[in-house]
């Protein structure tokens, strides 16, 4: 049976849009403005893929990305943030070579898309969730990233957020509820280097049912609540101790609603 040209996928999406360029391109030679172009969105490109992003499609002087797919992550929103923060980073970086004064507008936002070709063609991200990305770009200042409730409520560990007014957007019925990323926060330390901490209870019945002899078990929880680091953390306890052979198991969002998917990788 053949894969379906479309699935469902949750997915964090990077909408920017270039400002100041239909005024820079009214007045240069239109080879110029190619080569402008070509070199900074390589730049974009670089720092999109540099974070797991993949760039869904370049829109005259916009660029669409997505985290998610075609490899999802369980920090696909902090990904995300961070290379519109990189984005911004390098159009700044550019401008200073180029003697230029164009900025970026960012949106991003996470949530439910359709994922994959349509009429044949490469795959792409289609949706609300790509719908409200695009707002959120068109709401952001000239130099902004901005992004939704869901996107801040996944990453404010470790990013810095500046909270804005509820807006009304047209076309829905609902508020949008946008914050403004001022950058990464300093001192953060990185996951699986801190202290094991708020998961005892669940670490001790871990331990306890290998000792008993081994079970079959399945960690589930929202991304970022702390499963890979429960699972590290008792695979470190089982090493401490005598060796054993043990294979361990990862499973993306991607294969959330594959029957047995996980275990299917361990045989």
């Amino acid at each position: 049976m053949s894969a379906p040209a479309t699935e469902r996928r949750i997915l964090t999406v990077v909408f920017s849009d270039l400002s100041g360029f239909t005024s820079l391109s009214e007045h240069m030679d239109p080879e110029d403005v190619t080569d402008i172009i070509d070199g900074l969105f390589r730049r974009l490109r670089a720092a999109i893929e540099k974070h797991g992003g993949t760039v869904d499609k370049f829109i005259g002087d916009a660029v669409m990305a997505v985290f998610g797919a075609p490899t999802a992550h369980e920090d696909d929103p902090l990904r995300a943030v961070k290379a519109g923060l990189e984005m911004q980073r390098e159009i700044a970086a550019f401008n200073g070579e180029r003697k230029l004064d164009l900025a970026l507008r960012i949106g991003i936002n996470t949530g439910e898309a359709l994922w994959g070709s349509v009429a044949g063609d490469r795959a792409t991200a289609m949706g609300d969730a790509v719908n409200v990305a695009q707002r959120m770009e068109a709401l952001a200042r000239p130099g902004a990233v901005l992004v939704t409730r869901g996107v801040e409520r996944a990453t404010f560990r470790r990013i810095e957020y500046r909270a804005l007014e509820a807006v009304q957007v047209k076309g829905r019925t609902e508020t949008l509820v946008s914050f403004e990323a001022a950058g990464e926060k300093a001192g953060v330390v990185e996951a699986g280097s801190a202290g094991f901490f708020g998961r005892d209870e669940e670490l001790t019945r871990l331990l306890e049912m290998h000792r008993a002899g081994g079970a079959l078990v399945a960690i589930e929880g929202e991304a970022g609540i702390g499963k890979s680091r429960l699972a590290a953390e008792f695979l470190a306890r089982l090493r401490a101790g005598a060796p054993a052979p043990w294979t361990a198991s990862g499973r993306a969002p991607e294969g959330g609603k594959i029957p047995l998917g996980a275990l299917a990788d361990l045989v």
